[in-house]
């Protein structure tokens, strides 16, 4: 059973290196959200605010944008995902 408290604390410290990538990515973010469409065989990015309900297109020059809103999505999603296992391994430790 020793070797289960180490496994539990490996986890928990690759985790906590992922949220310190992930948080301060989270600080300075654009506003909105990407959608991401295809008409006549061409992707179209566009974006929206939570003010203006109205999608606006972003044409290729702005592709930077497009990295930024989509990398905001997915780290968002892992950072959700790391809180959720660090809270559980927490518990686990606490009752271990």
């Amino acid at each position: 059973m020793n070797g289960l408290k180490e496994l539990l604390v490996g986890e928990e410290k690759r985790l906590m290196e992922i949220k310190n990538i992930v948080d301060p990515r989270l600080v300075n973010v654009p506003e909105g959200s990407l959608r991401i469409t295809k008409s006549n065989n061409c992707t179209q990015f566009r974006y929206s605010t939570v003010e203006s309900k109205k999608e606006i297109y972003i044409p290729k020059k702005d592709m930077m944008l497009v990295n930024a809103l989509a990398q905001k999505t997915y780290d968002r999603k892992i950072k959700k995902i790391v809180d959720k296992r660090l809270k559980q391994i927490g518990k686990l430790s606490k009752e271990y």
